[in-house]
């Protein structure tokens, strides 16, 4: 279909402004596949699924759902909030229009952490995922610093490129994976046939430690397997009708990847067995296993999907990571040069190069101190803490924002009762996830969150004192926002 841009909306190169996006770039599609390729389902359910058995034991399936209905309710609140600020600014702009501009630092802070490491996270373990069938079929395995150079090289690449050259890529990907375990799924469950049982959605299935406490702690790794669900977000001031897509995009994407991971959680539970799963927990290539035993060579269908996967998700990541960075350059709470865009591109192009040196860096200290599956869920748990306090943060609010600035709208239903829902609902896994501490090196996720913490609070006070205008900025999320009014046609 071809292209007609908005009279707002310059071609590639032409009417350039400097620190600006490029508006209508991208329709529902591509940005409901943001959310599914942030999410990586394929990784999540090949690997992420392994800590929910670990705790909630046959019980994983209903981890999987009390998530589904957190992040539902979640998504309802930055729904609400998308439609009045659609944003690169994302949490930044949301707490900041709403509980004034420290607030806004500190979520931009919060973001800084938890959506720049998650490129990192997917580039260190894609070494230890290739090696396991290279060692095996073919003797050799590839060192771990050519695998993350490699990657960088490849994710930085593509989204320095644009928006819709990124977002073309991620539709195919995210379809892929998605069907490659969907099928593989439903298999499982048709082989199970007499060991099906809804046994498996009760705190006090086989191998659940202390009942409705390991359920929770299963919550925490569901919740680290959906995180990027509401990424379309910072892909506001480049999508076509922001108001209406982004919310569509996060509920399509929630729902959707939502039923393949209880799909996947069930498959997986009952494929291996419901009193076997101990074993579960301990192997490198669950999935891959499980896929021979009813595809046979099949089984290669997985592990490119696993490839996929983890190429698809640090893209995401790095979309999502690098307007979040964009903006807080453009606010001037970062270096005022993260805040340029490409003449050409209209991408964060200084902000994507930084991204991709920072997790590169990362991945190598992290994947040669702890190994490429520690170093993983280590990252992993560090971006969960980071997103449940915003999470917590967002569904807060949603009240604030519609009783100070949009009273005459106020739903108690969506404004009031689903925000308090799920405030108090991610307060039970950010509470479980600390206690009892988990083991090493998971064990330093929370200290590091900690730190990062009170190092944002002492920028916090520089910038009070040195530079209150930047803080300033935080809440001005219209001064940022181009408003869209012409209709446009635009390629997914």
């Amino acid at each position: 279909m071809k292209q007609r841009l908005s009279r707002n909306d310059p071609a590639p190169g032409e009417g350039y402004v400097p620190g600006e996006l490029q508006h209508n770039a991208i329709g529902l599609p591509s940005v409901v596949a943001q959310g599914v390729t942030h999410m990586a389902p394929a990784l999540s359910v090949g690997f992420a699924l392994t800590g929910v058995i670990a705790f909630a034991g046959a019980g994983a399936p209903l981890s999987m759902l009390i998530a589904i209905i957190g992040c539902l309710l979640v998504g309802s609140c930055v729904a609400q909030l998308v439609r009045h600020m659609p944003s690169a600014g994302y949490y930044m702009s949301y707490l900041g229009k709403s509980m004034g501009r420290e607030m806004g630092f500190l979520a931009a802070w919060a973001v800084l952490s938890a959506e720049v490491i998650i490129p990192s996270a997917l580039y260190v373990v894609l070494a230890p995922i290739l090696n396991s069938v290279l060692q095996e079929y073919f003797n050799f395995s590839v060192p771990l610093w050519i695998c993350v150079v490699v990657l960088v090289v490849l994710v930085t690449g593509v989204t320095y490129l644009g928006i819709r050259t990124s977002s073309r890529v991620a539709i195919v990907l995210s379809l892929f994976e998605v069907l490659v375990f969907l099928v593989l799924g439903v298999v499982l469950i048709i082989h199970a046939g007499p060991h099906n049982t809804l046994s498996v959605f009760s705190p006090s299935a086989p191998g659940v430690q202390g009942g409705w406490s390991g359920i929770f702690k299963g919550m925490i790794f569901a919740i680290f397997m959906f995180l990027g669900f509401e990424t379309s977000a910072p892909l506001a001031e480049e999508t076509t009708h922001p108001r209406r897509n982004i919310p569509l995009a996060i509920f399509i994407a929630t729902i959707g990847i939502g039923l393949l991971y209880t799909v996947g959680a069930y498959a997986g539970v009952i494929g291996w067995g419901v009193n076997a799963l101990a074993s579960y927990a301990t192997n490198s290539d669950p999935w891959v296993v499980l896929a021979k035993g009813v595809w046979s060579w099949g089984w290669i269908f997985v592990f490119l999907a696993l490839l996929n996967s983890i190429y698809a998700n640090a893209q995401a990541g790095t979309n999502g990571g690098s307007r979040a960075v964009f903006a807080m350059g453009r606010a001037a709470l970062l270096p005022k040069r993260l805040g340029d865009t490409h003449p050409k591109y209209r991408t964060p192009a200084v902000a994507i190069l930084a991204l991709g040196v920072v997790n590169g860096l990362l991945a190598l200290v992290c994947g040669l101190a702890f190994g490429g599956f520690n170093a993983y869920f280590l990252l992993g748990e560090i971006q969960t803490l980071f997103f449940i306090a915003l999470f917590v943060a967002a569904c807060l609010a949603v009240p604030i924002y519609y009783y100070r600035y949009y009273r005459g709208e106020v739903n108690v239903f969506l404004h009031l009762v689903i925000p308090i829902l799920g405030a108090i609902l991610f307060c039970f896994p950010l509470y479980f996830s600390v206690v009892p501490l988990p083991p090493y090196p998971v064990v330093l996720a929370p200290f590091i969150a900690l730190g990062w913490l009170v190092l944002g609070l002492v920028v916090l006070a520089v910038l009070r004192s040195k530079r209150p205008e930047a803080l300033d900025n935080a809440t001005r999320v219209l001064d940022f926002e181009r408003e869209l009014g012409t209709e446009t046609q635009v390629q997914p």
